[in-house]
């Protein structure tokens, strides 16, 4: 139960951090 939750909250971490960096990558480096 927890473990399911855990890796929901993990994976969506993992996405959102993603889509930021690779926003700030096309806004500011390009």
């Amino acid at each position: 139960r927890y473990a399911i939750l855990v890796g929901i909250i993990w994976f969506a971490c993992i996405v959102g951090l993603g889509l930021w960096l690779k926003l700030a990558v096309h806004s500011g480096a390009s």
